[in-house]
Parts: structure tokens; C-alpha cells; sequence
């Protein structure tokens, strides 16, 4: 009887020590996403050959600023008259991105 109560013993320890895992790579975590907001949103009028000034916008992930991490797309020829577009872009550390654009 001692045999088989020191067998059971040893296998359920074997069973113990086997099973465990690291699974902290299954831990998840937390994802802030990305906000941009431009100071000015609405449409800009100029004169011509008037220098553009970038009215300004800030970006930020949860509750860092992340305004110098911002790319901006589109460029302003004060020289001719027409429609400009630009469009402001920043990802979080997870790629996720945001859009805005004027």
C-alpha cells in the first residue's frame, strides 16, 4: 500500500512541476489610441504670396504628448490661388493611426 500512495505521491508532483508554463506572454495590455486635434479646423483664406503659418495641433497617446511624432502631407503655394489640402497623421506605439485633415 505504501508503494502505491509513494507512486501516486511522485506522479502527482511530476504532473505539478510539468504543468507549469510561463504564460506571461498571454498577458495582455493596455492600448491608448492616438487623438490629434488641430487648433483650427476650418478652412484658411490668404492673400497671395501671404507666408503660410501652420496654426497648430497637438497629439497625444493616453496622456503623453506625442505632437513631434505628427507627419504632415500636403504643402501651401501662397504663390498660386487654389485649394490646398493638408493632412495631419500620428500613430500610437502600435501602428494604430489617426487622420485629420483641412
Amino acid at each position: 500500500m505504501k508503494k502505491v500512495i509513494y507512486s501516486l505521491l511522485i506522479y502527482l508532483v511530476a504532473v505539478a512541476l510539468s504543468s507549469c508554463e510561463d504564460t506571461s506572454e498571454y498577458i495582455s495590455k493596455i492600448t491608448h489610441f492616438a487623438s490629434l486635434e488641430l487648433k483650427d479646423e476650418s478652412a484658411m483664406k490668404m492673400n497671395l504670396n501671404d507666408t503660410y503659418v501652420e496654426p497648430g495641433f497637438v497629439a497625444l497617446e493616453g496622456d503623453e504628448d506625442i505632437t513631434s511624432k505628427v507627419k504632415i502631407s500636403g504643402a501651401v503655394n501662397s504663390a498660386k490661388s487654389d485649394i490646398y489640402t493638408l493632412t495631419y497623421s500620428v500613430a500610437n506605439v502600435d501602428g494604430f493611426f489617426c487622420f485629420r485633415g483641412t
